[in-house]
Parts: C-alpha cells; sequence; structure tokens
C-alpha cells in the first residue's frame, strides 16, 4: 500500500513536470490586438477585415492602421507592441527557427515594449532596408519610403531608392 503511494506521487509529479516543460517549450503561439483607435484592419483571403479586440491571430497575418489610428498587440504579458497611424505590418514566425519572431513593416512606425521576453526566443522588425532586433528592453522602429510619399531624392544614385529608417531605445 505504501509503496503504492509513492509511485502515485512520483507519477503525478513528473506528468506536472512535463506538462511545465511542455507549456515552457511552446513558447509565443501568435498574437492578440488588446486594443485600438480608428481604422484598423486585419489581412483576409478577400481583403482586410475589422480587428477582433482580444482574440488569438496566427502568425503570417499583415495587419494595417489607418489615418490618427493605432493598434496594440500582445505576444505575451509585458510584451506588447503600437502599431502607429498609416502603418503596414506583418507578424510572422521564422520557419526554420520558431523561436524567432519576425515585424516585417513596410510602411509607418512600430513602438515595442519587450520587458518579459522569453529569453531563448528572439524578434527582429525587418523593413525593405534594414533589420533591428533587441529582447528585454524597448525600442522604436520607423520606416519612410519617400518614392511612396511623392517625394523624390536628387541625391540618390541612379536605379536606388532612398529610405528613411531609425531604430530608437
Amino acid at each position: 500500500m505504501k509503496g503504492s503511494y509513492a509511485i502515485r506521487f512520483i507519477g503525478a509529479f513528473v506528468l506536472f513536470f512535463a506538462l511545465g516543460f511542455m507549456s515552457h517549450a511552446a513558447g509565443i503561439k501568435g498574437f492578440t490586438p488588446t486594443g485600438q483607435a480608428g481604422d484598423c484592419k486585419i489581412k483576409a483571403d478577400t481583403g482586410y477585415d475589422v480587428i477582433v479586440i482580444n482574440k488569438m491571430y496566427d502568425f503570417g497575418r499583415t495587419v494595417r492602421t489607418g489615418r490618427n489610428s493605432y493598434l496594440d498587440i500582445q505576444f505575451s504579458p509585458n510584451n506588447t507592441f503600437r502599431l502607429l497611424a498609416r502603418s503596414t505590418l506583418t507578424i510572422s514566425e521564422n520557419v526554420r527557427n520558431p523561436k524567432l519572431k519576425v515585424l516585417q513593416l513596410t510602411k509607418g512606425s512600430v513602438d515595442l515594449k519587450l520587458d518579459d521576453y522569453p529569453k531563448d526566443h528572439k524578434l527582429q522588425v525587418e523593413t525593405p532596408s534594414a533589420i533591428c532586433g533587441a529582447v528585454g528592453t524597448r525600442f522604436a522602429v520607423s520606416f519612410e519610403d519617400p518614392v511612396l510619399a511623392g517625394s523624390f531624392n536628387m541625391d540618390a544614385d541612379a536605379g536606388s531608392r532612398a529610405h528613411r529608417f531609425t531604430c530608437e531605445t
């Protein structure tokens, strides 16, 4: 009888340890919009749909904000970012390394707060002209394409496009 209690205790301990390890190993599985103001949309099969607040979305989705708008998104508690007005961003997970999350900023600005990001995970923000990555900090990334904005840079080399990129901590 005493032996069966010991076996049950050991079995329960192993089960709880395995479940805890699996939940930690699972890491960040998607993103959740937690707040918004103005016109914020998420890309769907047939165009852009209205974003549902507090709904978990899978990686690989594109979100955009309109004029005078912003969208707050959470990866996990204490790990959030804000997509600012007139921005377009694709939130994805690297195929070869699922612990690498990639924010592809094609237009606009994003402010990130990674106060409790998992130590074994990485996050990078990619623009058409640069890549910025950091963990355990707060930083902002902005991308402006003067060609798309309607202006032209006379100092740019022939055939090139001048981009304005900033990464601030």
